[in-house]
This record gives structure tokens, C-alpha cells and sequence, in this order.
């Protein structure tokens, strides 16, 4: 059964361990929240080995968040997800691409043909992602757009948060006004696609404005209360998608085969 409960960003590794066997539970707070992190988190000041290459993370990222890089364990449901549930063989949209670690994931599971289209809206990832994504635009076709999601106006505020890689319009921290875009404006017109989205709550405002007609699949970390997440799931399977999977805060929808 999926469990559609509670979920919070300032919360997101604890809910994690939470949902862990004891045993997982234990290795992954050694790993990420220990002095073990600690040590891994200063030997490592520059650019962190992971699973797809090298990646430089942002100035000041925590010990804990090299040490999630490090390890593997950096958005760790949505990376299960992408590899079991995104199709490999139609275009996708990532938007809160960050510094581009799950944007390598994604570029794994293309197959050779497929374009990927990674937003963002904080110029300063935009650098870092355009750095840790060098060796996949080598070999895909790949489109880099600085802007955030917005149905509002061309214009969004934006929250920087202090201790995380990006931020969102309902983060607490620095505010900045950046230009905005909507899903319909990235499309391909009249193309099959999947969206891969972490956008710190701008997720709810596209699910209720945007055309999802050719998705075929949304894998997004959703925010906010159970009600809101409800809705959230609601809105999608009413335009067509069917939620299959849900791992912590990270849902998968998929439109049934015609």
C-alpha cells in the first residue's frame, strides 16, 4: 500500500533513517551523521568520487552531504526510482537540476537518441552544474536552462537556503528575483516525455497548472502536509498518471499503456 504521510526538506534525513531496517539505519547514521562524517567531510575539500564521476559540490556543502556524495546515499529514493521506473527511450525534463547529480543518473538511463533538458534556477549551480555534467553532454543531447518554475508572472522570488544545494519559493534564507518559465515552454510540441522534478514546493502550482497530456512519467520529491501531498497526487492521476511507487518523500507516476 502506498503511504502517503507527512514529509518536510528540513526533515528529509531523518525520515530517511526512520524507514530503514535497524541495521541500514545504523551503517547509514555512521556514515552521514558521525564523527566517521565528520573526518570524510574534511578530507574531502574539493571535487567527491561518486558512482557517476567526479562532482564538485558547492562552497561550504556540509560534511554530511560529501558524505551522502561519497557513499551513495545523495537522493538516494529518487535515484532507485529513476533507474526502475523512467522509461529510456523518450526525452526528459528534469527541473531543480541543482549541481547535477541526479542529472547524471538520468543521462544512464537514456538511451543514446534522447534529449535531456536540465532547469535550474540558481545561476551559481548553473557553473557547478554545467562542470559535473561535462562528460554526459559528451555523449547526449542536453539543454541547460537558468530559470525557475513559475506560473505566475516571468519573475519568481527565490529562497536560497543557507545549508542546502539550492533552495525553492517556500525556503527560508536568502530572497532573490529570478526569471521564470513554465513546463509548456520546454516542451518539444506534440512529443512524449518524463519529468524528473525536485523544485521544493513549485511542484504543487505545476501540477495544478500545467499541461501534462504527453508525460508518460513523473518521478517527484513532493513537499509539504499530507493534505497537500494528497492533492498533489490527485491532480496527476487526474490527468492520466497512475502513482506505481513511492519511496519516502519521492513518488513515481506512469500513464497505463493505450
Amino acid at each position: 500500500m502506498l503511504n502517503i504521510g507527512p514529509y518536510r526538506i528540513s526533515h528529509k534525513s531523518r525520515k530517511l533513517a526512520k524507514n530503514m531496517s535497524p541495521i541500514r539505519n545504523l551503517i547509514y547514521q555512521f556514515l552521514c551523521h558521525s564523527w566517521f562524517s565528520q573526518i570524510v567531510g574534511r578530507l574531502l575539500p574539493g571535487d567527491i568520487p561518486t558512482r557517476i564521476g567526479w562532482i564538485k559540490p558547492p562552497v561550504g556543502t556540509s560534511a554530511e552531504i560529501k558524505s551522502k556524495l561519497l557513499f551513495g546515499l545523495y537522493e538516494y529514493p529518487e535515484r532507485l526510482l529513476i533507474k526502475k521506473h523512467l522509461p529510456s527511450d523518450l526525452d526528459c525534463i528534469e527541473l531543480g537540476s541543482s549541481i547535477g547529480y541526479i542529472s547524471n543518473h538520468i543521462a544512464r538511463k537514456l538511451e543514446k537518441q534522447c534529449q535531456i533538458t536540465l532547469v535550474e534556477a540558481l545561476p551559481q549551480n548553473m557553473e557547478l552544474l554545467l562542470l559535473n555534467t561535462t562528460m554526459m553532454r559528451q555523449y547526449k543531447k542536453v539543454r541547460l536552462i537558468c530559470k525557475a518554475i513559475s506560473y505566475s508572472g516571468e519573475t519568481v522570488d527565490f529562497h536560497i537556503a543557507e545549508s542546502h544545494l539550492g533552495g525553492g519559493i517556500e525556503a527560508t534564507g536568502k530572497i532573490v528575483n529570478l526569471p521564470a518559465t513554465k513546463l509548456g515552454d520546454l516542451l518539444n510540441q506534440n512529443s512524449r516525455f518524463s519529468l524528473v522534478m525536485d523544485i521544493e514546493g513549485a511542484e504543487h502550482e505545476l501540477a495544478e497548472a500545467a499541461d501534462l497530456s504527453y508525460c508518460d512519467c513523473i518521478i517527484a520529491e513532493i513537499h509539504g502536509t499530507s493534505q497537500q501531498i494528497e492533492l498533489f497526487v490527485r491532480r496527476v492521476e487526474n490527468s492520466g498518471l497512475k502513482l506505481v511507487e513511492q519511496k519516502h518523500s519521492v513518488f513515481a507516476f506512469k500513464r497505463e499503456p493505450v
